[in-house]
């Protein structure tokens, strides 16, 4: 069980400190029933999302030339100067390193940097990378806007 992510969820609708895989929820004071009985309903209704797809999303997405996507932000990279670059860098090692909780804060911030260098994504490009997300079970934090 993805804790984490079921402790994310229940604070969405109650006040938490916390849970354990057993049903066990810590609840913070200011919690009130209604809210107490809708973390228990989140709790009771959860189920894990299957584990991404890493090494066939990263082939199918590092493959020159069969993926437009690739390359066309490979190209905005390239023009968008040093910051970008570097940070390109950056994402590419969480992508390799499989690091799912950097992965929304890397891509939603290499979005803006190039849309602050002038280059950013088009909506083909963000259409494409959310179908990546959901075509290989990564989680829809991982999505662009």
């Amino acid at each position: 069980m993805r804790i984490n992510l079921l402790i994310a969820e229940m604070q969405k609708v109650c006040p938490i400190a916390g849970a354990a895989t057993d049903g066990t929820i810590w609840f913070l004071p200011e919690a009130t029933p209604e809210q107490q009985a809708a973390a228990q309903v989140v709790f009771a209704n959860w189920v894990d999302q299957p584990d991404p797809q890493w090494d066939e999303f990263l082939t199918d997405f590092k493959t020159p030339g069969a993926n437009t996507l690739y390359a066309s932000v490979v190209a905005k990279v390239g023009a968008a100067g040093f910051v970008v670059q570097d940070h390109w860098r950056n994402f590419v090692d969480v992508m390799n390193g499989r690091d799912l909780e950097t992965l929304p804060g890397a891509i939603a911030y290499l979005a803006q940097l190039l849309s602050d260098a002038g280059q950013p994504l088009s909506a083909d490009d963000i259409s494409g990378w959310n179908e990546y997300m959901d075509s290989y079970d990564f989680p829809d934090s991982c999505k662009l806007l």
